[in-house]
């Protein structure tokens, strides 16, 4: 096996490409906070010079344990935790055990190193550790999970101590988010590679892993204490940015808020952001808005307004031209804008279909049937953009006074019985 590369960085990209050297599966990664910490348990940290005893490891996690059921906080759900279960389910709630957390993922390791604002001033790192060798580590089985933890911690001549990964198959929110398992045993455990993250690059790799891959405090941390101990005493309160309350927007929009998203979209319009955003915040907007009948202009507005921050924002130009077409009948501007998206994107079956569609409005056969044909060939339902809003040819006829030639009728007729959406 080939040696594996440690590297320093300073950016998300950076690590990406020295994580890309691990085969999937087959490492897991841990994240610290300083750079000088080894691979230990935080048990080990409360012992002092004695941290890498085993025996000295082990008393004091069979001490706790004998406290933890003396006291009675050894049931969960009626049920009486093993000497793992109640060790993980302690160290859930802040205890310092023999349990070393890893996960599966590098960069939930990442994050985990660049965390904790305190330790902003100094390098962080992530270790990678080699998990599918069967002489280095043993896997927990359900039948060896009941075992006390004395069990884990015994001596084999040959081999000496054992080391232990331990996935918990009762997972909590917090575990399956991080992706977590648990290494333990008597044995040191060896990393084959580590990257060191440098200290003045931690603020902008959390931002980067928020924005690229969601990886933030909240989503870390998705249980009732998560959600308590991100608002500590001690936790800064950080005023929530323009990408904060344009998430908010979208997800206020996705439940059918629409009131509440528009406040949203308010938020990020008046903190003037950077151009990217800002035209989001006037299109998201604008389709909230259009939820009101009544809010035609202002619709028409926002879209207009993130369009001039973007000119090459096809889906503002698609949704205006679409309000043009239906709510104000104006043709060409809705033609406009259906052409300038195909300009922009030539296989835009949506706006070929409509442009083909104000083409049978002026009675430009010949580039109608083009365009509606392009429109069908991409597989879009022209049926139900022509045959649901003008109920057919006598409907389209009644509403625009034109009435279409016969090749028209059958083509259209055609795509009707092809649609998914007709009924025999």
């Amino acid at each position: 096996m080939a040696k594996k590369e440690s590297r320093r960085v300073k950016t998300l990209r950076g690590f990406i490409k020295w994580a890309e050297q691990f085969d999937s599966g087959q490492y897991l990664f841990r994240g610290v906070s300083k750079e000088n910490y080894k691979i230990e348990a935080s048990a080990s940290r409360r012992l002092g010079e004695n941290g890498s005893d085993p025996e000295r490891l082990l008393k004091i996690n069979k001490e706790m344990i004998r406290d933890a059921r003396l006291e009675g906080h050894d049931l969960k759900n009626g049920q009486r935790l093993s000497d793992l279960e109640l060790l993980a389910e302690l160290q859930h709630y802040g205890a310092a055990t023999c349990l070393i957390d890893f996960t599966y993922s590098a960069q939930v390791a990442l994050w985990m190193a660049c965390r904790q604002r305190s330790k902003w001033n100094v390098n962080g790192k992530v270790f990678a550790v080699r998990s599918n060798d069967p002489i280095r580590f043993k896997k927990v089985t359900p039948e060896s999970l009941q075992e006390n933890l004395d069990y884990f911690f015994t001596t084999n001549v040959r081999t000496g101590y054992s080391r232990y990964q331990w996935q918990p198959k009762q997972q909590n929110n917090r575990i399956i988010a991080q992706q977590s398992i648990f290494l333990f045993g008597g044995a040191k455990i060896e990393a084959e590679a580590d990257c060191v993250i440098l200290r003045n690059s931690k603020e902008t790799i959390l931002s980067s892993l928020g924005k690229s891959s969601g990886i933030t405090e909240a989503r870390m941390f998705p249980d009732f204490d998560g959600f308590a101990r991100l608002r500590a005493h001690d936790r800064l309160y950080v005023e929530p940015d323009a990408q904060d309350y344009l998430q908010h927007g979208i997800a206020a929009e996705q439940e059918g808020r629409w009131k509440e998203a528009i406040t949203y979209y308010d938020e990020v319009i008046s903190s003037q952001p950077d151009n990217r955003l800002l035209a989001e915040a006037y299109y998201n907007r604008g389709i909230a808005y259009g939820w009101d009948r009544n809010k035609t202009d202002q619709v028409i507005e926002d879209f207009t307004k993130a369009i001039e921050i973007k000119p090459d924002y096809v889906e503002a130009y698609s949704q205006r031209g679409l309000y043009f077409y239906f709510d104000k009948k104006d043709l060409n501007s809705a033609f406009k804008d259906f052409n300038k998206v195909i300009e922009l994107e030539p296989d835009h079956a949506e706006a070929l279909c409509f442009r083909g569609t104000i083409w049978l409005h002026w009675q430009n056969w010949k580039k109608a049937k083009v365009d509606l044909t392009a429109a069908k060939n991409r597989d879009f339902d022209i049926f139900s953009a022509f045959g649901i809003f003008y109920d057919g040819f006598e409907g389209f006829k009644e509403d625009t006074g034109v009435e279409l030639p016969e090749d028209l009728r059958t083509m259209l007729l055609a795509a009707v019985r092809q649609s998914p959406n007709y009924q025999h």
